[in-house]
């Protein structure tokens, strides 16, 4: 990533608020999640969301609506290096 590209990460994680519609990604057992959610809290360094939509797991259970996950925020030099492409939250369409 770019400083442009950093920043515009930063600057939507910063505006997020509790209700805010996101598409989250997060990663399981070796496979990588996305899907529509709201928010429902946002920390330091994370950001819970609550699914929207149903996600079948790849072991044969799903993600249900309602089920919260939780997503690092970008915080370069404290836990960023937990933050990733498939392991965050992004607005619905993307960047």
């Amino acid at each position: 990533m770019n400083a442009e590209e950093i920043e515009s990460v930063k600057t939507f994680e910063k505006g997020l608020k509790e209700g805010d519609k996101v598409r989250i990604c997060w990663t399981n057992s070796g496979s990588v999640y996305k899907a529509e959610a709201e928010v429902c809290k946002v920390n330091r360094e994370s950001i819970i969301a609550e699914l929207t939509e149903v996600v079948k797991h790849t072991c044969g259970s799903n993600y249900l609506i309602g089920q919260k996950i939780k997503a690092p925020r970008l915080t370069i030099g404290s836990g960023g290096d937990l933050w990733s492409n498939n392991n965050r939250v992004e607005p619905i369409g993307g960047y």
